[in-house]
């Protein structure tokens, strides 16, 4: 009976032994594709480094097995090895912001346990591979800024778990598919910056947990937003800017009661601008510029008294400028210019002790500039030419920067500089990931 018990200890020795060999052997052929490691990050992956010594791989409390890579901004150029597959407790894989190439391998689809899997920023291409669909545990798929080609994948609908995913970035082609209204969990969707076309299915609005969505950026779909968007309870930004849109600006967006940034500039949007935008309480940027929209600023944005940023400029706006903008005590950047807005500046306007950037040229207003503008400490930039307005010496005389602005003639002055806003959807994933795993 001893015998047998101490072959077992032997048997069960040997066995862990034999598989912590094999996952350092797995570490060791991944570091051989790779073909250039300027920064020496991956120098103690050799024989005689404890395995869970190497440079970003953490091991389990054991210390026998591998359960997190983390090789992001290490510079590295070469090929994701299919040895990876080895790594059979690994949890989270992180190789973004490398030079990476060659197709994703299939064979990453036998990680069975993998939560985590972050490959943007790097030049990978090909296909989305199929054999994904199987990583069943999968909460986080970050494909951001590659060279992927193709149709956008479906199977990824197959992965019931997912919280985030970013396709962004890519060459993918198609419609998105409707399936992608099918995701429990979904709380991140990105497919902005691809080659998509077709509509935007309506099917989008059953993503109840979804609190980022990123769509446009060289997308080119037909028609307009779907009024199942409002359905999205839990949104908090929203950017399909630059991907053709037409119609209007559906009123069900103010059902958004959580949203905080708001991008459909560059689009071909028509009709008035929604009351129900009013109602957004919460939110803080508001880009609608570069449509065709009509008609007056409602009355209800007086509401949005968060508003740090509103962009409306290049449309077909007109009426008054409503006083309510002077009541917004955070906004920051203000431009409405190239719009048909007539009247005299709001002389509430400089009530906003936070206003940088202020850009009403290029309308039809006239009268004098509200004196309290003045006294904006914060007021770096102000454009009011092409309009017949008066006072620019006695408002600004404490402001350097307009004796090259507001004194010129229209003639002179440079082209509106036009400041785009900063989106979730062209900046790096790796520090934008705030999904928690569970």
């Amino acid at each position: 009976m001893r015998f047998l018990l101490l072959l077992l200890i032997l048997h069960i020795s040997y066995s862990s032994a034999a598989r912590a060999i094999s996952e350092h052997r797995a570490l060791m052929a991944v570091k051989s594709s790779i073909t250039n490691d300027p920064r020496s990050y991956l120098s103690n992956w050799n024989a005689t480094t404890p395995l869970c010594s190497f440079t970003g791989v953490t091991c389990d409390h054991t210390g026998r097995y591998v359960t997190s890579i983390n090789l992001t901004n290490f510079n590295l150029s070469g090929t994701l090895s299919p040895s990876f597959s080895h790594l059979r407790f690994l949890r989270n894989l992180s190789v973004a912001v490398n030079q990476l190439s060659g197709p994703i391998p299939m064979k990453l689809s036998a990680l069975s346990g993998l939560r985590y899997l972050n490959l943007s920023f790097n030049v990978f291409n090909g296909s989305f591979p199929t054999q994904l669909s199987q990583l069943k545990n999968l909460q986080v798929l970050d494909l951001y800024d590659n060279n992927m080609t193709g149709e956008i994948p479906v199977s990824v609908t197959e992965l019931p778990n997912l919280r985030y995913l970013h396709l962004g970035g890519n060459y993918f082609t198609g419609h998105i598919p409707s399936s992608y209204g099918l995701w429990e969990h979904l709380e991140y969707l990105a497919v902005s910056g691809n080659e998509l076309n077709g509509k935007i299915p309506p099917e989008i609005g059953n993503l109840t947990k979804l609190q980022q969505l990123y769509i446009g950026y060289f997308n080119t779909f037909e028609g307009g937003l779907p009024r199942e968007i409002g359905n999205l309870s839990e949104l908090v930004r929203f950017d399909a800017a630059h991907c053709r849109l037409t119609g209007e600006i559906p009123p069900e967006i103010g059902k958004l009661k959580k949203l905080d940034t708001l991008f459909l500039y560059a689009n071909l949007l028509s009709g008035s601008l929604p009351p129900e935008l009013g109602t957004l309480k919460s939110l803080k940027s508001m880009g609608l510029s570069e449509n065709i929209l009509t008609g007056e600023i409602p009355e209800s944005f007086a509401e949005l008294r968060n508003l740090t940023l509103l962009q409306l400029f290049r449309n077909n706006l007109q009426g008054q400028i409503p006083d309510i903008i002077g009541e917004w005590p955070e906004l920051e950047i203000l431009q409405l210019w190239g719009n048909n807005f007539t009247g005299s500046i709001p002389q509430k306007l400089g009530s906003n002790k936070k206003l940088k950037f202020f850009d009403l040229s290029v309308n039809q207003l006239k009268g004098p500039i509200p004196p309290a503008l003045g006294n904006l400490t914060s007021l770096t930039d102000i454009l009011l030419f092409d309009n017949e307005l008066t006072g620019f010496q006695k408002t600004f005389r404490k402001h350097d920067f307009v004796r090259d602005i507001a004194v010129s003639s229209p003639s002179e002055l440079p082209a509106t500089p036009a400041i785009a806003p900063a989106t979730a959807a062209i900046t790096p994933t790796t520090a934008a990931i705030t999904v928690n795993l569970k």
